[in-house]
């Protein structure tokens, strides 16, 4: 299963497309992509790195999410008061923090996001 989701912007709706394929082989997101041009973000699966490679329209990010969640388990592993001062929880500090302030940033047009994440998170 392929999961594609736009970044609503202005207050409109996600959009989630559900795309079932038998196989997690990589003519399945370039087929789906091929008129697509920009940023991909993605759960670090290597498919897509590899279409980037093939065009140079398309860019690939990490998701927060997926950067987060290894620090999330090694917490609730350890329990919070373990986990407290460690490198771990201030990871997970630091891309809660990220993630916050980036989504303050939902009403603005894709320039004015991109100029206030590198005005404010740098």
């Amino acid at each position: 299963m392929w999961v594609y989701r736009n970044r609503p912007l202005r207050g409109t709706h996600p959009i989630v497309l559900f795309d079932w394929q038998p196989s997690r082989h990589s003519d399945h997101p370039r087929e789906f992509l091929k008129t697509f041009s920009g940023t991909v973000i993605t759960d670090g699966y290597q498919v897509y790195h590899k279409l980037a490679k093939e065009r140079r329209d398309l860019k690939v990010a990490g998701c927060w999410i997926h950067a987060r969640r290894p620090f999330a388990e090694f917490i609730k592993s350890v329990g919070q008061d373990t986990a407290r001062g460690s490198i771990a929880q201030e990871a997970y500090s630091m891309i809660t923090e990220i993630m916050h302030i980036d989504n303050t940033f939902d009403d603005l047009s894709v320039t004015e996001r991109k100029k206030q994440r590198q005005l404010v998170l740098s």
